[in-house]
């Protein structure tokens, strides 16, 4: 079973600010001063070997979306929150358009729900028996 946490912030998604990216992008470079980096394999096994996670990547930005699946046609999703646009949009982007979803919604705040109208797997033209919700 894989699990993908693409939100787990409470209340209020966050952005991440101009001042907190121009600090990663100072250490990334600071870490490399005495790295030979020649090409995109180097520059690539760089940041996903070298670069700690809190460099590389972010975290702490989208509402409440758990991704639970041991499949790739059909996914259990725990809450809606803005993590579910990620998500949709990952889907999207991968082509896999006749997955199955069902949704467990913990409850109605809005922290939990605000993302399903940028869910762009529900906006595009599919059948409606492929998503399933339970609260």
């Amino acid at each position: 079973m894989k699990v993908k946490i693409w939100g787990s912030r409470g209340s209020i998604p966050a952005s991440i600010k101009a001042a907190s990216i121009r600090d990663k992008i100072f250490t990334a470079i600071d870490m490399a001063k005495n790295v030979p980096l020649i090409d995109e394999n180097d520059i690539n096994r760089f940041i996903d070997e070298k670069l700690p996670f809190h460099v590389h990547s972010t975290y702490g930005t989208n509402t409440s979306c758990v991704e639970l699946s041991d499949r790739d046609d059909e996914y259990i999703l725990l809450d809606a929150g803005s993590g579910l646009r990620d998500f949709g949009n990952d889907i999207m982007k991968k082509g896999m358009m006749n997955c199955r979803f069902h949704i467990f919604l913990s409850h109605l705040h809005w922290d939990h729900i605000h993302g399903f109208p940028f869910f762009t797997p529900c906006l595009s033209q599919r059948k409606s028996d492929r998503f399933l919700f339970f609260s």
